[in-house]
């Protein structure tokens, strides 16, 4: 059986070139053999031979270690270096090119040594490759006594680590407090909660967030809702409190943009502080020379994963979407005008390589510190967000992490030490940035897409969109059906790009592969009927089957380097007439009705759920 090779990308080697350094000749040989060049005479006799070599000294001999040690360095450096760039070429090359079909191939990894080598995988067949692709997808349809302005939503997730580190929420919370000031147009005036969630380091974070920031979130606007004013997390915020007036509007509270994003800031603030507090809880019932433990606490290792963390809120009574977002999660709305979709970035990736980022951390650290509180685009040169919950390591000094360490994990437990540069923590805040639009102002998008970097990883804002929209309008379905795929010119034909102001920050490191190049070889499918499936199967090759199938079969931990774990949400708001794609999406969606509110399951992500708030 023949087998071709994945590899990320051509690279060349590194070449060592050795320097020869030669040494002069003798001065007396040198005169010798210009005299006899230049004359006819007799040679004169033959030079004396040369004086032997003296012993090497001691500055010659630390000059030579030095520059044997600097050589080393750089080739570390150099090490490093190619091994961020296999990386980042692993994730973007478009691999259906060097596939063949034997079902075979292989891909380049590192042995336990760190030595480069390659490894064989066997491919998975196309049902195969699909059954993976629609495992955890899941449509349904919001079914509101009268109506809702959300009318469907598409959820799933791909994972790449074993276990996948993403996770999801959505809930539909009651009112219980009537918007006096707003029309009865019918709707029962629900709030509704999308989230995704990016964990890092492990998967206990985002699984906490996933049953508990919507409960935070919902609680805190309650509390609004009731009369009483958001309390700011900041000493200088809550100055500002006592020596200002609290607002001038006789507006609601919850009408108020500005009350509910503090509202919404302090859930997330509040949640991150109970997930650092519950270790020294642990520690604090604890005698003061504790047994060595005998497992790991839970508490502890959830403080120390972190996970990045995108909500969207709608209070429909009042027509208006918040969109908070810690970390590098991004939310991407689409707008139907004028024959074509419009892209609005909601977000602004949250990483070091984010300008405003980076200034907002040096100004939280001493002057000194400002050169290295970022190192390579990641905070101290470790985490790429510099927003996230969680991630202890970053937040605690570090004679704590020392000592929660010792108390609360076993003695060979591989825990992480604090970070080089450590110096005035906390470097990483949970604390959100939050968008605002009333859809009264703005209008009504067409959908919404929440996801993961996994996907932006592999997507531009406008293919998303692009997808989406071609997908909700009909026009993909009827182009793939005579030509068999889309190409990416023709795809963005429909797609205006987003207004000045709209384009957000991409924070995500390198290109994409469909930016490199490789204009046309993007070949866009549209097979899939679940819209979230229908982005995560287009981000891993679209038409290219092969190509999907190699990536979907290679095992973790190896295939971190070709796509990060995926998480994808499409909210799709009640606007137009359904098509026929969405026609058909219905047939297999679950209808929205009240279930309890209970944990799912080991293993199942949460569905739907309604409460009352």
């Amino acid at each position: 059986m023949q087998v071709s090779a994945l590899r990320p990308s051509p690279r060349v080697p590194a070449r060592l070139q050795a320097h020869r350094f030669i040494r002069s000749p003798h001065p007396a040989a040198r005169r010798a053999y210009t005299s006899s060049s230049s004359s006819s005479s007799p040679s004169p006799p033959p030079p004396p031979p040369p004086p032997p070599p003296k012993p090497v000294s001691r500055s010659r001999l630390l000059d030579f270690l030095l520059f044997g040690g600097a050589g080393v360095g750089l080739y570390w450096i150099y090490d490093y270096l190619s091994s961020q760039e296999e990386e980042r070429a692993a994730r973007t090359s478009p691999i259906a090119k060097v596939l063949n079909r034997t079902g075979s191939f292989t891909i380049p990894v590192r042995n336990k040594d760190g030595v480069p080598t390659m490894k064989t995988i066997q491919r998975l067949s196309h049902p195969a490759t699909l059954q993976l692709l629609r495992r955890n997808e899941a449509t349904y349809v919001v079914d509101r006594p009268g109506g809702s302005l959300v009318k469907e939503y598409f959820v799933n997730s791909i994972a790449s680590n074993d276990t996948i580190e993403d996770r999801r929420a959505e809930a539909i919370v009651e009112r219980d407090v009537p918007a006096k000031d707003v029309p009865e147009v019918g709707r029962k005036g629900d709030l509704l909660f999308f989230c995704v969630f990016d964990g890092h380091g492990g998967w206990r974070t985002s699984e906490l967030l996933s049953k508990s920031l919507i409960p935070a979130a919902a609680l805190h606007l309650s509390s609004l809702f009731h009369g009483n004013y958001p309390t700011p997390q900041s000493r200088f915020s809550s100055l500002k409190r006592y020596l200002l007036p609290a607002s001038s509007s006789s507006a609601p509270l919850d009408a108020q943009p500005s009350l509910v994003t503090q509202t919404l800031k302090n859930a997330f603030l509040s949640l991150d502080h109970s997930i650092l507090s519950a270790p020294l809880r642990v520690l604090s019932n604890l005698p003061a020379t504790p047994p060595p433990a005998p497992e790991p606490s839970e508490a502890l290792l959830t403080a120390l994963s972190g996970s990045c963390a995108l909500m969207a809120y709608v209070d429909e009574k009042r027509e208006d979407l918040y969109v908070a977002v810690t970390g590098d999660s991004r939310a991407v709305a689409g707008y139907w005008e004028d024959g074509k979709w419009r892209v609005e970035v909601l977000t602004e990736d949250q990483t070091g390589r984010n300008p405003k980022e980076v200034k907002r951390v040096q100004t939280e650290h001493p002057p000194a510190e400002a050169p290295y509180v970022i190192q390579r685009g990641r905070v101290l040169g470790g985490l790429e967000p510099t927003r996230a919950f969680g991630d202890a390591r970053y937040k605690w000094p570090a004679p704590l992490q020392t000592q929660l360490a010792n108390a609360l994990l076993p003695p060979s437990y591989p825990a992480r030490p604090p970070p080089r540069g450590l110096l005035t923590p906390p470097y990483v805040t949970a604390e959100p940035e939050v968008t605002h639009r009333s859809f009264a102002i703005t209008g009504r998008p067409r959908f919404l897409i929440l996801a993961t970097d996994g996907l932006w990883d592999r997507l531009s804002n406008e293919e998303a969109v692009g997808l989406i929209g071609r997908a909700l309008d009909g026009t993909g379905k009827t182009m793939s059906k005579s030509k068999g795929s889309m190409t990416r010119s023709e795809l963005l034909r429909s797609v205006v790009k987003p207004r000045d102001g709209e384009e957000g920050v991409d924070g995500k490191k390198g290109k994409r592969a469909s930016d490199e190049g490789e204009t046309d070889d993007a070949h866009y499918t549209f097979a899939e009927q679940n819209l979230s499936t229908h982005l995560i199967r287009n981000a891993l090759g679209g038409a290219h089957d092969d190509q999907v199938s190699a990536l979907l079969s290679i095992p973790a931990p190896y295939s971190r380097r070709f796509y990060d774990d995926t998480t994808v949400s499409v909210i799709v708001f009640d606007d137009v007439k359904d098509t026929a794609q969405q026609a058909a999406a219905h047939e297999n969606a679950q209808p929205v009705g009240l279930t309890p509110l209970t944990p799912p399951p080991d293993g199942v992500q949460p569905g739907p759920v309604l409460a009352k708030l």
